[in-house]
């Protein structure tokens, strides 16, 4: 039994201790002050309510009271309020639920169009906040390393390298595949598909695992390139 139906049992159980109470007290005086009570609510549409429902507890509560038809009645409008409660509950989760979150920045709704810090969801629930660039090269970059891996898992990634020497000069390099793996992969990268004005210097390590100085997962034939380096990582 699912969560609803307890929910409707519960008011149908608290409707027919409220009947039974009204009933002692008297104040259902006759079966015509009652049918014309449910005539002002909307008679065939109530009856027709009845006829669908088929309500196992309903059924049950009617075998116990002397006035069975006045008591079906009230308990079948209780349990369909209390269903439409239920049912509104449920399409309001529904409705949250099915807003669509964004991936990354190229993701964003078009109307956030200044660059700034805005939350996307990659992969968890909670997401985190990245500071997204909405004008350069058309804008909607993604200026984060930490999570790269996260970033870079859901779908085909684009990478923007921009440089500025001490003479203020600027270059560029952009690729068009750009992909970190996770820890299993060693951070394996795949790039590829370069442009730009900087020279390509990355092309050569696709494929390739990253290294650290603990970690030597390069092809150097038992030479680290961290530690040749004088790196931390690379």
């Amino acid at each position: 039994m699912n969560i609803q139906q307890n929910y409707k049992d519960d008011v149908v159980e608290q409707g027919y201790q409220v009947l039974l109470k009204l009933k002692q007290k008297e104040l259902i005086q006759t079966e015509n002050d009652v049918i014309n009570k449910i005539q002002d609510l909307g008679f065939n549409e109530i009856v027709a309510k009845i006829n669908n429902h088929g309500n196992i507890m309903v059924k049950r509560l009617a075998k116990m009271a002397s006035n069975q038809f006045v008591l079906v009645v009230l308990i079948t409008i209780i349990v369909f309020v209390a269903s439409d409660t239920m049912n509104n509950r449920e399409r309001v989760k529904s409705t949250s639920d099915s807003v669509r979150k964004p991936k990354d920045c190229s993701d964003l709704d078009p109307k956030y169009d200044s660059s700034g810090v805005y939350r996307i969801y990659p992969t968890t629930r909670s997401g985190f906040k990245v500071y997204c660039d909405m004008k350069t090269d058309g804008g909607r970059w993604t200026v984060r390393n930490k999570y790269l891996n996260i970033l870079t898992s859901t779908g085909k990634t684009e990478m923007r390298v921009d440089m500025k020497n001490v003479n203020g000069k600027k270059r560029y390099a952009k690729y068009l595949t750009f992909k970190v793996g996770f820890a299993a992969s060693k951070y394996k990268l795949t790039i590829g598909g370069f442009n730009g004005d900087a020279g390509d210097s990355l092309s050569y390590h696709n494929g390739r695992k990253f290294t650290t100085l603990d970690q030597d997962n390069d092809s150097l034939g038992g030479k680290n390139c961290a530690l040749q380096n004088n790196r931390v990582g690379g």
